[in-house]
């Protein structure tokens, strides 16, 4: 009578092992792998990492004039290339609140750099308010027949300096209010 029980419960449990030991069996005697193609297919050829030619954008605040409504901001925009570069086309399009001391939003130059050469664009912007700003910049071209795409974005703070929480053992800490002192409600 034990034996009948013992059989009834674990009877089942047993079939299931059996059931995907054999299934498990059947996949490694065929050899199953993810990078093997699919019976009948094609292999596909793997993946290649090709090396980029060497294509550096810089862009570096000369001076800073800060004036009680924003400021004048003189930049440098500096292009280095290690490889040849037959065409390339360097794009500025700015944030709200900042223009182009010819009132234009956005500007495009196109260069052409030699193997190791260096291009250097002074740029000069109006800013009407203080505040915290990215300044991006995209270069597309060519070099040796291969498509170059390269991009940067430089911060640029006007008026007073952001202050950001302090950090104690990876928690901000924000200064606490005091009922009464500041709270203006």
């Amino acid at each position: 009578m034990r034996k009948e029980l013992w059989v009834r419960r674990t009877g089942p449990a047993v079939l299931v092992l059996a059931a995907v030991l054999a299934v498990a069996a059947i996949g490694f005697e065929r050899g199953y792998s993810r990078d093997r193609p699919p019976a009948g297919g094609v292999p596909a050829a793997p993946g290649t990492i090709e090396p980029l030619p060497g294509l550096a954008l810089d862009l570096s605040v000369t001076s800073l004039q800060e004036t009680a409504g924003g400021g004048i901001v003189s930049l440098i925009l500096a292009t280095t290339s290690a490889v040849p570069v037959e065409q390339l086309r360097l794009a500025m399009h700015l944030p709200p609140h900042v223009i182009f001391t010819d009132g234009s939003k956005e500007k495009s130059w196109a260069i052409a750099l030699d193997a190791g050469g260096r291009s250097v664009l002074p740029l000069d912007l109006l800013i009407d308010r203080p505040g915290r700003f990215h300044l991006p910049v995209e270069a597309i071209g060519t070099a040796g027949g291969r498509a170059i795409r390269r991009g940067i974005s430089s911060p640029l703070v006007v008026g007073p300096a952001d202050r950001r929480p302090e950090v104690n053992n990876g928690a901000i800490q924000h200064r606490g209010l005091i009922r009464g002192q500041g709270d203006h409600r």
